[in-house]
């Protein structure tokens, strides 16, 4: 079979050169669920990024010079893929695939758009670069260094960041996920108890921690060295006080921190020191799974019911969207939510085994 696929592709390369030259018609992607927010993609395991490409796709690109995302999952097959198909037979996927399906957690991206995912079931952060095709599994059972890797963040070289619930530290590897050193690990004594959303300013190379069972706001320099801790021990309900602070997410000059039992969002500077609270009624005591901030400053917040609220950064309910499903622009379980620079949004579809991309209209 791999033999008449190969003789065809050959015979049907002038058909995808005068289709490339003629042009391609543009994909329709589904909304998800209102014309602010744009569905771009989704993908389920590693094996969606690997080196797959066939001989059609290469020489379509070659000579396709319209706009196109080359970054997201999801390549678009040429014709004659389409036709070797239907002669020969479709092809299996490789044997050496990576096809487990993810369950991610929390989810970021780095300077070169690699989607980097953890994933505590299998102890492992995921790193997927899908322009280069390219795909990096670092194994926390590998020297016992993860045991449950829970919250990412990666600095301006592209160093990553990974919280550890249950060994109360914060794993750092470098781009390549090789292992460099751990945060509040002094010999086996763990500063930590319940390290859990990480956030990093690319700028200055600070990192925020919520170390959520101490109630507590942690500001570290780039050397791992403590430079302030914002809480009360046992929580409280004034200012820079939390009762279980979960996430975090930076935007411009401030640090956003979801103060989950006090039912709110707590603004500070960067240095810790508390500026103003956002309220509303979507900020239950269980429902916020994530929050992330667009470039615009409205704040998303995505609830355990499969919607993703938006507000102001005033707290005014802005609009909703998504459902709770399988399809896309649905969710169940999820666990994280990122947005980067260029407003593209992720979700950790935990439930549905998948992440999803969406594009935010500016």
């Amino acid at each position: 079979m791999r033999i008449a696929r190969a003789i065809l592709t050959l015979v049907l390369v002038p058909v995808v050169l005068s289709g490339a030259v003629a042009g391609q018609a543009r994909s329709t992607a589904p909304k998800a669920g209102t014309d602010r927010i744009v569905f771009l993609s989704m993908f389920e395991s590693a094996s969606d990024v690997e080196d797959s490409r066939t001989p059609c796709q290469r020489v379509r690109d070659y000579f396709d010079r319209s706009p196109k995302t080359k970054d997201l999952p999801g390549e678009k097959p040429a014709f004659c893929d389409k036709v070797v198909d239907v002669i020969a037979g479709k092809a299996g996927p490789s044997e050496d695939a990576p096809n487990s399906r993810l369950r991610a957690a929390k989810i970021v991206t780095d300077s070169r758009r690699r989607i980097v995912l953890t994933e505590p079931g299998t102890r492992s952060v995921h790193i997927l670069d899908f322009a280069s095709r390219k795909y990096t599994r670092i194994d926390g059972r590998g020297n016992d260094r993860m045991h449950f890797p829970y919250g990412v963040a990666v600095d301006a070289d592209d160093n990553v960041y990974v919280t550890d619930q249950r060994r109360g530290t914060i794993a750092v590897f470098n781009a390549e996920g090789k292992f460099k050193r751990f945060i509040g690990d002094f010999d086996g004594e763990h500063a930590f108890e319940q390290p859990n959303c990480v956030a990093i300013d690319r700028a200055t190379g600070r990192l925020y921690l919520t170390d959520t069972s101490r109630q507590f706001l942690l500001i570290y320099d780039r050397k791992g060295k403590k430079i302030a801790s914002v809480g009360k021990r046992g929580g409280g309900t004034g200012p820079a006080e939390f009762r279980l602070p979960t996430e975090l997410a930076l935007h411009g000059q401030e640090v956003f921190v979801l103060d989950k039992r006090n039912r709110r969002i707590q603004v500070l500077d960067l240095e810790g020191r508390y500026k103003r609270e956002i309220r509303t009624d979507a900020l239950g005591s269980e429902a916020p799974k994530g929050m992330a901030i667009d470039t615009q400053g409205r704040i998303y917040i995505l609830l355990d019911v499969g919607l993703i609220e938006v507000f102001s950064s005033t707290g005014e309910r802005l609009f909703r969207f998504g459902h709770y499903g399988a399809g896309a622009g649905e969710f169940r379980e999820s666990s994280g939510i990122y947005i980067d620079s260029a407003d593209r949004l992720y979700v950790s579809d935990t439930g549905n085994r998948r992440v999803q991309i969406f594009q935010i209209k500016r």
